[in-house]
Formats: C-alpha cells, sequence, structure tokens
C-alpha cells in the first residue's frame, strides 16, 4: 500500500553482503508522471525495467503484501519471455481479487457457521408468530451480502491531478488496494516461496486464501513461517527473523541455479522487490 519501496531499505541492509537488492518504486508518487492502474501495467513496466537493466536471468523476485501479487505477475510475464525466475518470494502476499467461486465458498466456509448459530439461537427466542419472517429476513440479507461481497471492484481510472497525491476510490482506503481488488490471479508455471506471518488475522485473510497459492505456482509452493502480525514484519523487532528466512531461501535457490547450470560458472542474485 502507497507504493513506497524504501520500507525495504533495512531488509536490504540485512541480507549478507553478496546479495545485492534492487528496488522497484512505484511510477508517479512524484506527481509528474501518470499512476498505472492495474496490476498488469504495473508488472509490464516493471519487467521492462528489470530486463533493460539485466537483459538474461535467472530472476529472484520478492514482493511483500500486495507486492507479492506484482512479482507473481512478473514472475508469469518472464516465464512468456523464456526468462528463468529461479526464486518468487511472496511475502505475507495474500492472492486477494477476483477468485473462483469454490473458493469464495472456502472462506465463507469460516465465518456462515457462527454466523447460522447466532441467528438460531435468536430465532429460538422468538415468539413462533415471528420467526418464519425473521428466517426471510436473514435469507435475503445472507444474499444481498454474498452478491456485494463476490461483486466484481470498480475499475480504477487514472488520475487527472498534476499533485502527487493518489486519487480517492469509493469503498477503499487506499489507492493500490483498489488496484490489486480488481486483479485477477492467473496460474503461473513455476513455483514460490510464501512467507506467512505467524500472527494471521484469519479474519482478514482467513487461512485458506494461503492455500489457494498451491492452485496458483503449479511447480510448487513452500511455506515459511516469521514471527509477527503482517504490520510488523518491516519493523526492527521482526525484521532480522524475515531477513534470515528470506536470506537462507535465497541462498538456496542460487545454490540449486548452480546445481543446475555449472557450466555457465555465473549466477545473478537480483532480489527485486
Amino acid at each position: 500500500m502507497g507504493g513506497d519501496v524504501y520500507c525495504f531499505l533495512e531488509l536490504a541492509k540485512l541480507l549478507t553482503s553478496d546479495q545485492p537488492s534492487y528496488g522497484i518504486q512505484a511510477v508517479g508518487l512524484d506527481g509528474n508522471s501518470a499512476r498505472h492502474v492495474t496490476v498488469e501495467d504495473m508488472a509490464a513496466h516493471y519487467v521492462k525495467e528489470i530486463l533493460s537493466f539485466q537483459r538474461d536471468g535467472p530472476f529472484y523476485l520478492a514482493g511483500y503484501s500486495m507486492g507479492g501479487l506484482i512479482a507473481f505477475e512478473m514472475a508469469r510475464r518472464l516465464h512468456r519471455l523464456g526468462q528463468r525466475v529461479a526464486l518468487l518470494a511472496l511475502l505475507d502476499s495474500a492472492p486477494i481479487g477476483e477468485i473462483p467461486w469454490v473458493f469464495y465458498g472456502l472462506s465463507m466456509s469460516s465465518y456462515i457457521p457462527g454466523r447460522c448459530l447466532f441467528h438460531f439461537r435468536h430465532w429460538w427466542e422468538l415468539p413462533r408468530r415471528e420467526r418464519l419472517n425473521y428466517l426471510r429476513g436473514r435469507w435475503a440479507a445472507l444474499r444481498y451480502w454474498m452478491v456485494r461481497n463476490r461483486s466484481k471492484p470498480p475499475l480504477v481510472t487514472a488520475p487527472l491531478q498534476e499533485d502527487s497525491e493518489p486519487p480517492q476510490v469509493p469503498g477503499f482506503c487506499d489507492y493500490y488496494h483498489a488496484i490489486a481488488s480488481a486483479y485477477r490471479v492467473h496460474p503461473y508455471p513455476g513455483s514460490a516461496d510464501v512467507f506467512v506471518s505467524d500472527q494471521t488475522n484469519d479474519e482478514i485473510n482467513p487461512r485458506w486464501r494461503w492455500w489457494y497459492w498451491r492452485y496458483l505456482a503449479r511447480g510448487g509452493v513452500s511455506f515459511h513461517r516469521v514471527p509477527g502480525t503482517h504490520d510488523q514484519l518491516l519493523k526492527p523487532g521482526y525484521l532480522p527473523a524475515l531477513a534470515k528466512a528470506l536470506g537462507t531461501v535465497l541462498h538456496r535457490a542460487q545454490e540449486k541455479e548452480r546445481a543446475t547450470h555449472s557450466r555457465n560458472g555465473q549466477t545473478h542474485a537480483n532480489l527485486v522487490s
């Protein structure tokens, strides 16, 4: 959220000295250029930037929160270009946006039983003549709630204002969150490493969302628990644990590349956040 890349500076410092890192900043924060309005546009631009600096892979990509969605789409585009993505690290990134009905049903399954029990108790305490109308009202409310939550988010349009402040999108507190919510995640043939905070809020990001990555990353998914909440991962008290876990996975991916392509005698280590 916010599009700023400098929050990753301390994470880059905690990686070992043989791991150069390159950060991708969101376009338009300076107010001099138009902001991207879709995750696909962001990914296409960032891939172009990376290839202008390094023409060939392997590439090592990482993204935190919404940035994980962007990194995921970047990996898909690099794969279509015939480029090798040796690591796709998703740092507490949930696959938000449009999802298939079956997975949406799973999200409801963690919420609806508790609400049904609550309403059943209330229904039981009502006079008999009021029970039927109460059930009709709850059924209508449930249908409305499901349609509202499954409705397609409004498309975000490019801001017309000249300053650097992002436009307000109805229903969203953050411009980039609105863009991510309208993104339709498609499968990726490669693998992914998903880092999950050990204090995940199941009401905001229910556990089924994390397992949804197994469907999306067809090459396999490895999950890594890191301490703290989503908002604490980049804080001083929790950042070292995240940096250690990420560094371990990064080194492992590079060792695998060296073993596979030993004849090349060289492996690039570009961690892009």
